[in-house]
Formats: structure tokens, sequence, C-alpha cells
């Protein structure tokens, strides 16, 4: 597999390339001073001789056989050699900030290419910076090589040239992106002699490039070689950010003259083979979200923003509230009614910190976590009844989340909930999360927040071989290619995938908050009782107060107040796309003089027609594995109890958590403005024997009374709050053994990671295409249309591995046809035509040499598997697109300038971003299964078959603690005579009524639909917990029911289908005054946006929805006092749908309506300054338009209401220097600076509908690059 690849990175480029340079030097040196020799090309070549400055005259983009720029309709960009150079371009990053209609990321970057949503996301970027690209508006273009897809990132060293192609072209590829490709020519071995280059820059921030390019003809004519390398140590401005990139290709050339000579024509073979390794830890272009503003914000909502803060103080979770809302835990009901809320605090995220995952705290500074602590078990293992039978758990624990603060999304949020005047429609994420903009908090500019948690890595292995053979004095040529590419790429890091920043707001620690909330002495007075009440509630209001801790007064938790950042250890995945490819084609041309006298009016009408028919067939084999990166064992999680499903390695309950404390405690501070808070500075390690905290739920007194030390399990106690029914001493956790110290033998991906893969998925596209290329050339060529047919055949494949009883993946699937996609085909068409005036009619017109006219209508699709949410294929995309204009040439051909206007409009296009409803689009599957688990968790304790999760089930006593006791008999009249009891019978019965087993089926949720009915039905739910004994028995919590295919459809997220219409106008100038003098002016108007959402997904969620407005939708998920079905399907579904049905007809992400570069360079040949050049760039764009507010009523956007976000104008400048060292040696040096006079600074991207900027991404200042080249 290619990540077992040896590793390249250990043998720098540099190395090779010196041991192989010697051997060349003495025989090509002798060659240098040969007079250049002209070669023929084949129709499958181009060569960049003929290019003048930034101007290339033929390109193989058209239709992948040679054309010259100006017979080609099709929109078509061609990037030079020299301007490259210039530029200081290396790749897609450097590059598409000057080119026409294109945008890339990047600090470096025009543009942020993760949407404007509230879950905003750059983890793709992360790991695939080239591929962070848009044309047009519309998404990223395919990159090809050498006119094959690929996921290689390009880099120059071995670049000729760069084609950019906008828009939809099926001639070239006919299942691809409408934005069209991003095409590298890589460099080949040749004919013309000796060729030797080195490279050597460095940068502002230390970064060393190094590379070589060596040519040698090994036999003259005939054979030729040629090698390049790569070592690239690149550093930003972020310190801990890196990436080391080394590459080493060769490629032969090999004309035989005898086959040649034999067959009448010119043969040649060409193989190229290219190893490339990148490791890195890539710069955020995204500061951390602000989580700590909120903390220091006034809590009466009155101070610098008026926004309602936490005051600087911390609060008692348990009291504070088991949700971001507020809502108190149920064992404090009927006490306390938190009318306040807290607007600006939340629940730390993660589930496993709640569920048994163990976290790893780091205090400021450490390099090593000075505990591991399993926070909050959700089991309790050795836990009594009032009758001393142990059933696994402690009825009295609250079950509560340390809590932090809040940030913007979830502050509005609960602004919303208390009072719906505020904040409107805040419930569908159009208040967005604000991204740090103060540096001086914490210098997002300079420091990577996640320190040296973080790499990803691209690898990859890429083979291409050619045959090509002219026959009939170039008449007909013919090629075969074969080309194989196996790319890998992955990441892992334990920051979580958008950091936050945020205070610890736990008067206790994350590890001893369900310690804290009971008092043991059950003597306790009133007085004593509201002394301890006094720091978390006022007992006049039932209000929660704040906690300014104290001498007198101190706390458990000594990082109370301090600020964090909280880890995740699911980002972690390696991914494989291999793919083969073996394309045929077949070029002839025929001539009018072919069949008429050659002077004859008729033969120079039909002057000549070049036909190409191409056979191809690719296969495309994509993997991905996921994995931890370290877990506890499975023995660990199952000594410590709970149901086995939770156990399994993908469950929370085996994860590790970091936290990683940036500062001490900073109450007292009134402002977090100056905290000037480090990086991350820990690393999260564990390996092997490694000692975690955890609660020991063992009884540990006697339950004979006769015997010293007994208590009496079924003894009523008080709590803090006073007397409460039901509260005996088996449900204190003070009576238990407690907090002890265990050792696990812990799994690191280091040394075990064949045992920490949690999911693997592999699908097969087959695809055979056979296409057909007209190119007329009527009227001596003043005449050019261009019509091109294709049909693609694409067969898909998929499967995926298999869990073993601990979750471990075997990362081993049998490849079937993937339902609903057996074989599909989609047949496109491009066409156009290009008109000429003929040069004699242009004689007599001032100023002009030529003037063209074009028009192009091209078509391509993405014949590819796709599922609705419900299971159901979703029909292909397609691109249409037209282009029309004019060209004109002046001065002696010095300048040119086109112009046309555009439009492309996609059809059943797929939603970006990943998940098309955003972050929490796994609610569409998951509540089913939730539900599910529910309907049985409270069908089970309904029977008396639940004996240790009564706070799930027990609905009656949650809603009416005072008439209905905790430990009720659920058989009991009073019990299931209870509204609250009916209400959840009948949403079990609708729930198991209505369930749909394709629906489980396509999301791989074990479950039997039938059987459950089949055992309900007959009110046998001893019956249904043996049947289910292996999959959801008694005692089961709701997470051990659920998606075992990562909420995927055959190995394939479903998605929702989306139509785009981008149009505008683009403008592109080259002028060459004088032979030393180059110029070059893009320019480009753009309006693209969404003009409807594909029905399939529409009417799916409304039938959804229309069921959880039935009783099953009152179903209550996590817990007793949680939230309903519906309430979790409209706050996640509904409001991300409400979101995408409001963007139609709004601007895309980021657009800006207007762009312009322009980019010069002048060489001195002579005089004082003879080698000089210097040169530069202005680089232009429009206001961008972040988003839209609300109409007067509040109730949608109102795109009339626009937020514009500041215009962008960069300078670049160059200035270089060439000169002899000596007869055979030439020396180059360059500095390029960009974005000359800037101090890096934020770029909203975003904004809420109150006009709130959300994120903002981070544009990089000046900087400097010195790049020296010796040729010989």
């Amino acid at each position: 597999m290619l990540n077992e690849l040896s590793g390249f990175r250990r043998i720098p480029a540099f190395a090779v390339g010196l041991a192989v340079l010697p051997a060349f030097v003495s025989a090509q040196t002798d060659n240098n001073d040969d007079e250049d020799e002209i070669f023929e090309l084949s129709p499958f070549e181009v060569s960049g001789s003929d290019d003048t400055g930034y101007r290339a005259t033929s390109t193989l983009a058209g239709s992948r056989i040679r054309t010259d720029i100006k017979d080609i309709a099709s929109p078509i960009s061609v990037i030079t050699e020299q301007f490259l150079e210039d530029t200081g371009s290396h790749d897609n990053t450097d590059l598409l900030v000057y080119t026409t209609s294109t945008e890339v990321g990047g600090q470096q970057g025009n543009f942020g290419g993760m949407g404007n949503r509230q879950d905003i996301s750059e983890s793709a970027a992360l790991v695939q910076p080239n591929a962070n690209t848009r044309v047009r508006g519309l998404e990223a273009a395919d990159n090809t090589r050498n006119f094959f897809l690929t996921n290689i990132p390009w880099d120059d060293y071995n670049v000729d040239r760069v084609d950019i192609s906008r828009g939809p072209n099926s001639i070239l590829f006919g299942l691809g992106s409408p934005a069209g490709i991003i095409n590298n020519q890589t460099i080949a071995a040749h004919m013309s002699g000796a060729d030797n280059e080195v490279h050597v820059g460095f940068d502002k921030y230390g970064s060393i490039r190094f590379s070589f390019d060596t040519n040698k003809v090994l036999i003259e004519d005939q054979l030729a070689v040629r090698f390049a390398g790569l070592n690239n140590d690149k550093k930003f401005r972020q310190d801990s950010a890196f990436r080391e990139d080394r590459r080493l290709y060769g490629t032969v050339t090999y004309e035989p003259k005898a086959l040649s000579e034999a067959l009448g024509g010119r043969s040649q073979f060409k193989l190229n083979y290219e190893n490339g390794d990148i490791e890195s830890n890539n710069p955020r272009n995204l500061p951390p979200i602000d989580a700590i503003s909120l903390w220091f914000e006034d809590e009466a909502g009155d101070g610098t923003n008026n926004l309602r803060g936490m005051g600087g103080q911390v609060y008692d979770s348990s009291v504070l509230g088991s949700d971001h809302f507020g809502r108190t835990d149920r064992s404090l009901t009927g006490q306390i009614h938190n009318e306040k809320q807290i607007p600006a605090f939340s629940a730390v995220d993660g589930g496993g910190v709640n569920n048994g995952g163990v976290v790893a705290f780091f205090a400021p500074g450490s390099m090593d976590p000075h505990l591991y602590s399993r926070v909050a078990p959700r089991d309790y293992p050795g836990g009594i009844n009032t009758d001393g039978v142990v059933i696994n758990d402690i009825t009295g624990h609250p079950f509560v989340s340390p809590k932090r603060s809040a940030s913007y999304n979830r502050y509005a949020i609960s602004m919303n909930e208390i009072d719906p005047a505020q904040f409107p429609l805040a419930k569908q994420g159009y208040y967005r999360d604000k991204t740090l903009s103060d540096p001086t908090i914490f210098d997002f500019y300079n420091t990577l927040i996640d320190g040296d948690n973080k790499r990803e890595y691209n690898k990859w292995n890429a083979l291409n071989f050619s045959f090509s053979q002219s026959l009939f004095e170039d008449r007909l040529n013919v090629q075969a290619v074969y080309d194989r590419q196996d790319y890998a790429y992955g990441t892992s890091g334990y920051v979580m995938t958008n950091p936050y920043i945020a205070i610890d707001t736990n008067t206790n620690g994350f590890n001893r908050i369900t310690e804290y909330t009971k008092i043991p002495n059950p003597d306790l007075d009133e007085a004593a009782r509201d002394e301890n009440l006094e720091f978390v509630t006022d007992l006049s209001t039932g209000f929660i107060r704040g906690f300014t801790p104290t001498a007198e007064r101190p706390y458990y938790n000594e990082y109370a107040g301090a600020a964090f950042v909280y880890g995740g250890n699911s980002n972690n995945y390696d991914n494989e796309i291999g793919r083969e490819s073996l394309r045929a084609t077949v070029v002839g041309e025929i001539r009018g003089e072919d069949f008429f006298d050659s002077d004859s009016k008729i033969a120079r009408f039909l002057g000549k027609h070049v036909f190409t028919g191409l056979y191809s067939d690719d296969t495309v084999d994509t993997t991905q594995s996921d994995y931890r990166n370290v877990a506890t064992s499975y023995d660990w999680a199952d000594q410590r109890g709970g149901p086995t499903g939770l156990k399994a390695l993908h469950e929370n309950t085996r994860n590790f958590y970091p936290v990683f404390y940036l500062s001490d405690s900073l109450i007292g501070r009134n402002s977090a403005s100056g905290l000037n808070l480090p990086g991350v500075s820990g690393i999260l390690n564990p390996s092997g024997a490694t000692t975690i905290d955890y609660f020991d739920a063992t009884w540990p007194h006697p339950l004979d009374p006769n015997i010293p030390g007994y208590i009496n399990p079924a003894e009523e106690v008080n709590t803090v709050l006073g007397e409460a029914e039901g509260e005996t001493q088996s449900g204190m956790f003070y009576n238990y053994v407690g907090r002890v110290n265990g050792t696990d033998n812990v799994l690191n991906a280091a040394t075990n990671k064949d045992d920490l893969y949690v999911g693997y998925s592999h699908l097969r596209e087959e695809v055979e295409s056979i296409g057909f290329t007209w190119q007329g050339y009527f009227l001596d060529g003043n005449i050019v249309p261009t019509y091109g047919w294709r049909e693609d055949t694409l067969i898909n494949l998929d499967g995926q591995g298999t869990d073993d009883p601990t979750g471990v993946n075997d990362r081993m699937a049998v490849l079937t046809t993937t339902p609903g996609f057996g074989r599909v085909k989609g047949d496109t068409e491009s066409w156009g035509v290009v008109g000429h005036i003929p040069s004699e009619w242009m004689e007599n017109v001032p100023f002009l040499d030529g003037l063209s006219a074009f028009y192009y209508e091209g078509q391509n699709t993405k014949v590819s598997a796709r599922y609705n949410y419900d299971g159901v294929p979703i029909n292909n995309p397609a691109a249409d697109s037209k282009d029309y204009g004019f060209t004109f040439s002046a001065l002696d051909d010095r300048l040119t300038v086109k112009l046309a206007k555009y439009e492309v409009a996609v059809t059943n296009g797929t939603l970006s971003g990943g998940s098309a409803l955003g972050s929490e689009q796994y609610y569409i599957n998951q509540l089913e299964a939730w539900g599910m688990a529910s309907a049985l968790i409270d069908w089970y304790g309904y029977n008396g078959l639940d004996t240790t999760q009564r706070w799930y089930w027990n609905w009656a006593n949650r809603d009416d603690p005072v008439n209905i006791d905790y430990n009720i008999d659920p058989f009991s009249d009073e019990y299931r005579n209870h509204p609250s009891t009916i209400a959840q019978q009948a949403a079990i019965a609708d729930m198991i009524a209505n369930a749909d087993q394709d629906f489980f089926d396509a999301y791989e949720i074990p479950i039997d639909v039938g059987l459950v009915q089949q055992y309900f039905n007959a009110n046998d739910a001893e019956g249904l917990a043996a049947a289910l004994s292996s999959v959801f028995p008694p005692n089961s919590y709701a997470t051990g029911l659920t998606s075992q295919s990562d909420s995927k459809i055959n190995g394939l997220t479903p998605t929702g289908a989306i139509n785009t219409l981008s149009e505008g106008y683009e403008l592109e100038v080259n002028f060459q005054p004088s032979e030393s003098w180059t110029m070059q002016l893009n320019a480009s108007k753009t309006d693209a946006s969404n003009t409807g959402l594909g029905q399939q997904m529409v009417d799916f969620i409304a039938s959804q929805y229309a069921r959880y407005q039935g009783p099953q939708g009152d179903l209550r998920i996590w817990w007793s006092g949680e939230r309903s079905i519906t309430q979790f399907y409209e706050e996640n579904i509904l409001s991300a749908l409400a979101f995408l049905e409001e963007s139609i007809g709004q601007q895309l992400p980021e657009i800006r309506p207007y762009r312009a570069s322009f980019i010069t360079n002048y060489r001195f040949r002579d005089g004082g300054f003879k080698g000089v050049n210097v040169g530069g760039s202005l680089r232009w764009a429009d206001e961008t338009i972040l988003g839209y507010g609300l109409t007067s009523d509040n109730t949608k956007i109102d795109v009339n209401k626009v937020y514009y976000g500041p215009s962008e104008t960069n300078v670049d400048l160059w200035a270089g220097y060439e000169r002899k060292l000596s007869d055979k040696v030439d020396w180059k040096v360059q500095l390029n600076l960009r974005n000359v006079g800037r101090d890096p600074e934020l770029i909203p991207i975003s904004v809420s509908v109150n006009g709130e900027i959300g994120a903002q991404r981070i544009q990089d200042g000046m900087t400097w690059t010195v790049s020296n080249t010796f040729e010989f």
C-alpha cells in the first residue's frame, strides 16, 4: 500500500541530484555550443519555443491535439514558463491569484474556500491545499496531469506550462467539474542537447528550496533522458507550521530510427515517472473560534458589547444545567428552575467527555499531561439499589457535562430560547461563530494553535508511458498511453477540526462534577444548607448565581477560570486513490486539395479537416481508512461496565480527549485583550501502561446491619437543596469507593495502528469512454468550427470493511455493484466556431492586425454514484455553458485582446461541503436509530426489564417529581396511568409501527424492524429482549443502536442536489511593446448563485418531518428531561434546509463581482543595466458579498439587505539579475516581494444576519523570496 511506501523523504532530492549531475556535466557541456536543431512535434505535443513573453500560441487544451489558440472557441488560458518564473509561482496556491476568474485558498490566496455557513471548516484544505480552488465562482476545477485526472499537487520543478480550461468541455473530459480543468504539462526529455539547471531559494520565514533539472542525449536524435528533483523545506509565519516536500522525477524519450523508417513516419516512445512525499503541519487559515470573550461580559448585558456574559465567574456545573440552554439536571428538579439560564455558557464538546472517554489534562506550558481521567462514566459497575442488590448504577448521580464559556452561535440560540424576539431565526444557523479578531488574546498570525499535534501527508507514485506514430506524412497519427497514479493522503491530530479558545467555568474539576451537589450530612440544618447554596443559587428567586472563589471559600478546580483548548481524536484517516488509465487516440487529416485542384475555389473553401477518435478505459479505486490515534483497550472498557455496543473502538468510551490549558485562572481580569495566550505546547501520545483516574463504583460498606460500618442503602438523605424524594444512601456518590487510579495498556497508532482502524470503505469507478472530434478549417482557415461528441459509461462498485467484536475494522472489502448504479451512461456534446476576418481585408484597417469572433457551447457531466437521504439514487449532474465574444490583435500582433461573455448552468449538482446539511446532517439517520433505541429503552423500562436507566425511561418522574417517585414500580397503576407514561407509550407504538426497514438497511442500522413489530404487537417484552440480546439488550444506552456505516450509504455520504448559475464577462490582454517588455491584464465580472434545490431532498425531509409531527416525535433522546426527536430535527435538519432554501438567489460565498490583475516585466538587454529585469503586479478584487440581513418582520433573508466585506488591493514586485559566471555557467538571482507594504490582516468571509462579522481568514503580510538559478 502507498502508506507503506519506503520513505522517500529520507533521501533528500538534492543528494540524488548531486550524485547524478557530475555524470552528465562533462558529456553535456561539450554540446552547449551546438547549433539549435529543429525537431518536429507530433500533434500530441506542444512546445513553448513559439511563446512570446506571457503569450502562448498553441495548446492541447482545446481538443487534446495541438491547436493554435486563436482557433479555439472554448475559454482557455495558457500559463507560460516565463510567467511562472517572473511571478515566482510554484503551484496552484501561488499562481491562481493572478489568472482569469480563478481563486485559491491559503494565506497568500484570494479566497477562503470554506463556505460561509455556521459550521465552517478548513479540514480539507489543510491536507490538500493545492485543491482548494474555484473557477468562475462555481467550484474547484479538476486538476489534471498531462490531461489525465490527478490528485497529485503539481510543482513547477517539472512543469513546462499550465493550461486552464474554464467551464465544461466534454472534448477533454466528459466526466468532470463544471468549473473546468487546471492541467500541468510535465517536462519531457528532448533531443536538442544538454540542459542542466540547479535552483536554490530561500524566503522570509527560513524556507530552503532546492531543485535540479538535467537532460542528456544518449543517442543523437533518438534517445534522451531527463531527471529532476525537488527538496523544499517550507516554513511559514506561524511557528510549528511546516511543509517538507520531496520529489524525484525521471523521463525518457525514444525515437527509434529503424522503426520510424520501417513505418514511414515518426515513431516515439515516452516514459515518465515521479515519486513524491509531502509531510506537513500546515498553517491554519482561520483563527480559533472566539469562545472566551463572552466570559468577560457583564451578566446583565450592559457591558461593552451589550451581551449577557458570565461576569468573569465560575459555576457549579451540576446546578448550572445539563445543556447549553441552562435547563437544570433531573436531580434538582422541583427545586431550582434556572430562570436566568446563563446564555453565555455551553457544554464542553464531545460526547466522550460525558460517556466514559478519557480526558488528558495539560497544565499551561506543559509538554505532558498531569492527569488522565475517565471524567464522567456512563455506567457504574458495582452500584447498588436500596435493597443492596448490584444493579451497576448509582441512581442519584446527576448526569451533567463540564461547562465552558460559549461562542457566539451558542449564545444566540440560548438568547432566542429565553426571548424569541432576540436573535430571530437563531436555530437556522444565521448567527455565525466569530473567530478571534484580537491578536493580543492569541497571536493567530504567528502561532499555530495546534502546536505540534497535527500532521498531514501526501505520497504518490506516478507512471506514464506512451507510444505515438505518424503515418502518411503526418496525415494520420496514432497514440496509445498508459497512465498509473497511486496517491495517498491523510491527516492526524488532537485539536478539534474547528478549534476554539474558551474558559473552564467549572468550580469543580471535570472529573469531580458528579460529587459536588451532594452534602453527606443528613442532619444538616436549614441554615447550613442555605450557606452552602449561597454561591450557586439565590433561593428567593431560584436564579443561578456565579461564584468568585476566595481563600475562605475555595473551589475544587485549580483551573476554574483558565483559558483552554479542547481536542478530539476523530479526524484521523488514511486515504488512497489509485488511478489506472489506458487511452488510444487516432488523428486523421483530410484536405480539400485531396479531392480538388489545390488552386480551386472549392478546395480553398473546404480547407482542411482534422478528425480525432478516442477510446479510453479508466479505473479509479478510492479507499478511506479511519482510525484512532490512541485508545484505551477493550478490556479497560469491558471492566468498567456498559453495554457491549459502548465498548467498541469507535465509541467515545474508548477515546482520548485532550484539554490543553493555556493560562492559569483569569478570575479578576475584566478583559481577554492583552492575554497573549500561547499555542498548545503539549503533545498527547500515551502508549502502553498508562495511569488513568476513574470512578470506582464499588460499594465498600457492609450490607449486614450487624457489622460495624454498615450504611443502610435505603436510608433517605438530604441534598444541598434539602429534602428530596427518593434520594437514598445507595444513590450517593460519597458512599462508594470513589476516584482511584487504574492502569491500562493504551493503544497507540505509532505501534498498534492495525488495532486502531474504526472504518474502511472502498469505491471503484470503472469508466469506458469513446469520443469523436471534428475540427474544420474553411476558407483558408478563416472559419474554424469544432464539434465533439462523447459517451461515457460508468460502473460503480463498493464495499466496506467489517468490525470484529471489539470494533476493530479488518479493512477488507468485497466489491459489489453499487445498488442503483449498475451501469450508467452519459452522452455529451461540445461545439464552437471561430471566425477570422481574412488578413487581406485587414491590411487597410488602421491599428488592427486581426479581428475574430467566437461562439462556444460546452457540456460535461459527473456520472457518479450519489444517494439521497432516503437511499434513493440521485440523477447525474450536468453542466452546460455558453461563451461568445471577440478577439483582436494590433501593433504587429504585439497586442492581443479577448473579451468574452459566459454563462455556465449546473443542473443537479452536488451541494458543497461534504455534508450538504452541515456538520449535523447525521441526525437524518441517527434520529431514526436513536429514536428506535429510545423506544426500546422506554418499553423495556415500562415492562420492568431496564433496571439501571430509570433516569431515561421514567418520564413521569421527570415531569411530575412531586407525585411520581424515581424508583416507582413500573407496573403500578399510578405510573401506567400517568399522562406522561400514556404519551410515552403512544410515541413508542408510533415509532415501531412506522419504522422503515429499507432505511435502516441503507444506513446499516442493525435492527430487524419486522422482529420488533412482531414482539411488540404480541406485548412480549421478554421475548423481544431475548431476540435482541446480541444487538440491543435491556440496560443498553441509546448510542448502542447506531449507523454502522458512519452515516453513509454503500460507502457514500448521502447528499442533496442543487442547481447553480454563473454568468459574467472575462477580459484578457497581452501586450509586448518591445522584445524586452511584457504585460498582461485580465479582468472578470462574476455573478454566481444557486437557483434551486433538488426536489428529492426537499420531499424526503418533508415526509420525515411529517412523521415526527406524530406521536413518535415526542420520544426523548439521551434522558427523560432531554429534547424530543422533533426538537432535535427542527434544530439540526429543518434549520439547515431552511438555510439552503433561503440561499436560493443569493450570491455564492465569497463572490467578488469584479476582479482584475495586471502583470508586467521588463528585461534590460544592453547598456549599464544589461541582465537586469524588474517587474510587478497589481491585483484588485471588488468588495465581497458576505451575506444578507433579515426582512423587516424577521422571518426570512432579505436579498436586498447586503453585507459587504472590504475590497482588496495587493502589489507584488520583483527584480532579478542574470550574467555569465563562465563560458559554460549562467547565473540568475531574483527577489520577489508579495503583498508589498501590507501587514498580516483578517479578511471577513462570513457574517451574521445582524451584520456581526463571523469567520475571518488570515491574509499574510508582505513576504519575500530569493531564488538563484544556475544553468550550464
